[in-house]
């Protein structure tokens, strides 16, 4: 209790209805041993819970690295190859090709890596989710500043069931490559979209006003991407209030 206690920094600042030091704690523990009176019988319902069986190291290894040589390293090759057998090319014309070859590869790469990470914390929420009955809104959590597609997926707010549905109806499952997104999962239909959720829901309607289909979200990647050539090193949660 006492270390409990401990944690809550603000003290009398902080503005939570029930601050931990004001909880008696030990009370409540001893309330949940004292089995004694007690006279429900009713066994408590656990849903059983398996988790995926893990891989080995060796072959975590070797899918990553099978995974970064076709996405970069073999990419890059058949490119540089291409460059090479081109006879209209000039010498510093090939080697400036090259060298972009090189560059787009170095991008692939990093996204690929940086993508295997993030799918390792989304297959385990998405793992969840579909296991616990008890989840009934999921949205799509985006970084501080997503692309168009993202975005967009983020203004529709909770409007997925579950994590099935959420798949099906709207691709909320598909990220690409150096995408950041991830499920927002609640336990109550009264659920408060979280701000940049409800930023982009606001102005999803005001940008696409007149527009449908492909023509709106043409409208909506021009005004993503008029946003951040405004405002180059602001995220869209400060530049939200510049717009």
């Amino acid at each position: 209790e006492e270390t409990l206690k401990a944690q809550d920094a603000r003290g009398k600042s902080n503005s939570r209805a029930a601050r931990i030091a004001d909880t008696p704690v030990d009370p409540l523990i001893q309330n949940l041993m004292d089995v004694e009176g007690h006279d429900d019988s009713r066994p408590i319902t656990v849903d059983r819970h398996e988790w995926p069986e893990e891989m080995p190291y060796a072959e975590v290894d070797s899918a990553f690295r099978a995974l970064l040589r076709k996405q970069a390293v073999d990419r890059s090759t058949k490119a540089i190859k291409t460059i090479r057998m081109d006879d209209d090319l000039t010498p510093d014309g090939a080697i400036v090709q090259i060298e972009e070859a090189h560059s787009a590869a170095g991008s692939v790469g990093s996204g690929t890596v940086d993508a295997a990470g993030m799918d390792g914390g989304r297959e385990v929420i998405a793992d969840a989710i579909r296991k616990d009955r008890l989840v009934k809104l999921v949205a799509r959590g985006t970084s501080s500043d997503p692309c168009a597609f993202c975005a967009m997926l983020a203004s529709r707010g909770f409007v997925y069931a579950d994590e099935k549905t959420a798949g099906v109806a709207d691709n909320i499952e598909r990220y690409h490559t150096n995408c950041h997104c991830f499920p927002i999962v609640r336990f109550t239909r009264e659920s408060q979209l979280p701000e940049l959720n409800a930023y982009f829901q606001e102005k999803w309607p005001e940008v696409t006003a007149g527009y449908s289909n492909k023509d709106a979200r043409n409208a909506w990647r021009r005004w993503i991407y008029a946003q951040r050539k405004a405002n180059p090193d602001a995220p869209h949660g400060a530049r939200k209030n510049k717009t």
